[in-house]
């Protein structure tokens, strides 16, 4: 068998993503099915026994690893949710927020005797990364909701618990000497020079580049760039690694560098870069594939760009087994295999140095577009194009950020890349306010087509090797999706939807029917505007009739312009005491102090606060604290456990569904 690293790597890694399915649901179905393929793909392609044993072998082994970790470590772990302890440990990484308030991730242990990593926010410290925390709390099992996945986020971390309710709280400073204090210090320095030297936007889109800090970058800027199709130059990924390092071999080269103290220089590079951007799985893989990338040209051996990939994934999913949720390494690694392997084979014969490039990015794009529908709820269908225009520019900002940040400030170009950057804003919000240059869609629905269309382009490739057919493949699920994407919006408008939306006790509800969508903000929660503008993109939604709230107004009101700024809202109102009715050929909603009714054909829906006077409903939804016990017998409590959730009537009939 030739390649075999490529088989064990991709069998390693399937192993660990059919083990994170869940074994009660759907995962023997899905694991008996996967096996089914596989051996139809082997009977055709003719592979031999101890081929097909070379590949499940691995796959079984990583299986066993990754339910073993979940069983003994991390189940171990959760058996202390919801339970006051004593944690004692060091500060590994440290993340400041508004008003004063800070993310510490620690690496100690729970009551002297488990080993763990926490996460715990508390008032901003004069503390360092190095310095040791110990303090009584009460530990909770990190959950994700609707508007970030936290749970995945951070169990690839190895982080699964966060500490609450904070007492006898004790800082003891290291004061030993700490390179990734410095290096973090360093970096802070520079991104706070970027700020001096150019202005908020620009500086907040080159620290994302050159260091990974999005935390500037407002969420109306996100969409854009994600829509407009280069929203992946805001992380550290192959491309930064690959600007950077190639920056540095030139200097290297210039200087007439043994090649050896040359590969010593870069492999270190790599490394300080890696730690400050704080270790993005995306550049620990680009940064792997360049030093082998490197090291096969000094040690005279053949470099294929497959085989590294499937090294590098081979090296992280051993190290973490938990990696598979990352969704930066998943990412990166598609659309790694879309410029290196898939593009290079559709482009073998084609001369053109702009239809080669055209080709390539369509590339990327295809094996990434399954994976920006499943996060991001949307994916760009221009972003071939973009990136022929924008790389270019981007890359030329980041090289002149480089060249500051190594200089450490002496060697200023930064107007430069304030005017390429400015000007890659501006177009960027030109273009992602068409509604035509990206598909969205329900995640779930659209990822099982994208990757039941990806599946079926590969096992095209395997059984005819015909360029064409794949060409085809993928033109036809393009356009499938597409279409797919239309009908169901088109089915959708005549489904009056009532979504609920926000965290624990707080709740926001939109009404969508017809083309007509009204937001009701009932609790006044500060990010209940962040809910609303994650369903609204998620469901293609840019015309808002009419935004309600009920509490907060003031600061409300300016929340909702800025996370709906993209969106086009006709009337607001303030209806803090004062009753508001909205009349519709086939419905009507009222609502007065936190109060929503809606009224539609014979059905009707209430939303309160905790409070039953005896009204009349088919379906009554509570909120808030629960202070009335006497409540109807058809209810829902929007609480910890049950939220963002629709109901809809399809049909005449009431369903209710998680989204």
């Amino acid at each position: 068998m030739k390649r075999r690293l490529i088989y064990i790597s991709f069998a390693y890694a399937l192993g660990l993503l059919s083990a994170s399915i869940s074994l009660e649901r759907f995962g023997i179905p899905v694991i008996l099915s996967g096996f089914l393929v596989f051996f139809a793909l082997c009977k055709i392609t003719d592979k031999k026994f101890k081929e097909i044993v070379l590949i499940i072998v691995p796959f079984l082994i990583s299986f066993g690893i990754y339910r073993f970790y979940n069983c003994y470590v991390y189940e171990t772990l959760l058996k202390c949710d919801n339970t006051d302890g004593y944690f004692s440990g060091e500060i590994t990484d440290i993340t400041d927020y508004a008003q004063d308030n800070s993310g510490y991730i620690l690496d100690g242990t729970i009551n002297n005797t488990i080993n763990a990593r926490i996460i715990c926010y508390n008032t901003s410290y004069k503390c360092k990364i190095g310095d040791t925390m110990s303090f009584d709390c009460t530990f909770s099992k990190i959950d994700g909701d609707y508007l970030f996945d936290s749970h995945n986020y951070y169990k690839q971390k190895n982080i699964y618990l966060s500490a609450d309710n904070i007492k006898n709280l004790e800082i003891t400073e290291n004061n030993g000497f700490l390179l990734k204090n410095i290096l973090c210090n360093y970096r802070d320095r520079m991104i706070s020079e970027f700020r001096l030297n150019m202005d908020s936007e620009t500086s907040a889109f080159l620290s994302a580049m050159v260091f990974g800090d999005k935390s500037d970058i407002d969420d109306s800027s996100k969409i854009m760039l994600y829509r407009s199709g280069i929203g992946h130059i805001m992380a550290v990924s192959g491309i930064h690694v690959s600007i950077c390092a190639g920056f540095v071999i030139l200097i290297l080269k210039k200087l007439k560098a043994n090649k050896f103290v040359s590969f010593g220089i870069l492999c270190m590079f790599l490394a300080v870069m890696v730690i400050i951007a704080e270790y993005p799985v995306s550049a620990v893989r680009a940064s792997i594939m360049l030093a082998v990338l490197y090291g096969a040209e000094i040690f005279h051996r053949e470099n294929d760009t497959l085989n590294t990939l499937a090294l590098a994934v081979l090296i992280i999913c051993i190290s973490n087994p938990f990696a598979v949720h990352n969704q930066g390494f998943l990412l990166s690694v598609s659309g790694t295999y879309g410029i290196g392997v898939l593009a290079p084979y559709m482009t073998k014969n084609i001369d053109s140095g702009i239809i080669k490039s055209l080709i390539s990015m369509f590339c990327v794009s295809v094996c990434v577009m399954p994976l920006s529908i499943l996060y991001f709820d949307e994916v760009s269908i221009i972003s071939p194009l973009t990136n022929i225009v924008f790389i270019p520019l981007c890359s030329i900002s980041l090289i002149i950020g480089l060249i500051f940040v190594m200089s450490g400030g002496l060697i200023n170009l930064l107007f430069i890349a304030k005017y390429l950057i400015g000007f890659i804003i501006f177009t960027v919000k030109l273009i992602g306010e068409n509604s035509l240059i990206y598909i969205s869609g329900n995640s779930d629905t659209a990822f099982i087509i994208l990757i039941s269309l990806f599946i079926l382009g590969v096992c095209v490739y395997f059984i005819s090797e015909n360029r064409k057919h794949i060409y085809s493949v993928i033109l036809c699920g393009i356009i499938f999706m597409f279409s797919y994407n239309q009908i169901v919006s088109i089915k959708n408008r005549d489904i009056l939807e009532i979504a609920f939306l926000g965290k624990n006790k707080n709740i926001c509800a939109v009404i969508n029917y017809n083309g007509n969508t009204d937001i009701i903000d009932l609790s006044g929660h500060y990010k209940s505007p962040e809910y609303v503008r994650k369903y609204l993109s998620q469901n293609h939604i840019e015309n808002i009739n009419n935004l309600i709230i009920s509490k907060n107004y003031s600061s409300l009101s300016v929340s909702y312009h800025s996370a709906l700024e993209y969106s086009d809202i006709k009337n607001i109102y303030n209806c803090s005491g004062n009753e508001i009715q909205i009349k519709y050929n086939n419905y009507t909603f009222s609502c007065n102090d936190g109060i929503l009714t809606v009224i539609y054909d014979r059905y009707s829906v209430f939303v309160s606060p905790y409070a039953y006077n005896g009204e009349t409903a088919d379906i009554f939804i509570f909120y808030g604290n629960s202070k009335n016990k006497n409540l109807p017998e058809r209810f829902i409590a929007c609480n910890e456990n049950c939220n963002n959730f629709s109901v809809d009537f399809p049909e005449k009939s009431i369903r209710i569904r998680r989204i």
